[in-house]
């Protein structure tokens, strides 16, 4: 009967063991997936504001890259322009000289 009721106590104490460790493995495993949550929502808002700042950038690099092509454009015309009119100088003055 001795016998019999220690190795009931021993069951009991390996039972609650079990218990204890399953317990704190559950713990553990239920943090763990919390930190993994938690990380993943901060990396998908960081990639996110990633992609945000992109699109805002290539807008603004977009509006940089037509205002240069408009200023280069304007530039080309303003000097064909400025060469046309010193073309019709240039042959001018030749009349005068000609006639010199």
């Amino acid at each position: 009967a001795k016998r019999h009721q220690q190795l009931q106590l021993s069951s009991s104490d390996v039972a609650h063991d079990f218990e204890v460790r399953l317990s704190a493995e559950h713990e553990m495993r239920v943090n763990e997936v919390a930190s993994w949550s938690q990380r993943h929502a901060l990396l998908a808002a960081e990639r996110d504001e990633l992609q945000a700042r992109l699109i805002r950038d290539v807008g603004q690099l977009s509006a940089q890259l037509q205002a240069t092509e408009r200023s280069r454009e304007d530039d080309r015309r303003k000097a064909a322009e400025e060469r046309s009119l010193l073309q019709l100088r240039a042959e001018d003055y030749a009349q005068r000289c000609k006639g010199v």
